[in-house]
């Protein structure tokens, strides 16, 4: 199965991917399929979890492990990449759901504000 992601940019099924976008960047997995929604995909993830992402966060990996920080928007803040970060490990330490990843976003800028 073949998809079109941002760009034009063409996914096959078994291609290397990370989640350049969104909350999860950073995430290295392989192209599985388009979902019922084809804005939608599931992807293997190296852990072994199976979970949908929507195609435009896609990019294709290097096949390598790059640092996370480069495959980062550079204009992001210090403080974006910091929830960023926070709430990747709170979806990890749910198990890795399926689901909206902004509960997960809003939760860690909560934990990260400062208190008064």
């Amino acid at each position: 199965m073949m998809s079109r992601g941002p760009a034009g940019t063409v996914f096959r099924e078994g291609d290397e991917v990370v989640l350049a976008e969104g909350t999860y960047q950073g995430t290295f997995g392989v192209f599985l399929r388009l979902k019922e929604d084809a804005k939608w995909a599931d992807i293997k993830e190296r852990n072994g979890s199976i979970n949908s992402h929507p195609v435009v966060w896609l990019a294709h990996s290097t096949g390598a492990n790059p640092n996370k920080s480069t495959l980062m928007d550079p204009s992001k803040s210090g403080r974006q990449l910091e929830i960023s970060g926070l709430a990747y490990t709170l979806w990890q330490a749910k198990g890795c759901p399926d689901g909206s990843p902004d509960e997960d976003w809003l939760q860690a800028e909560r934990q990260l504000q400062p208190r008064n």
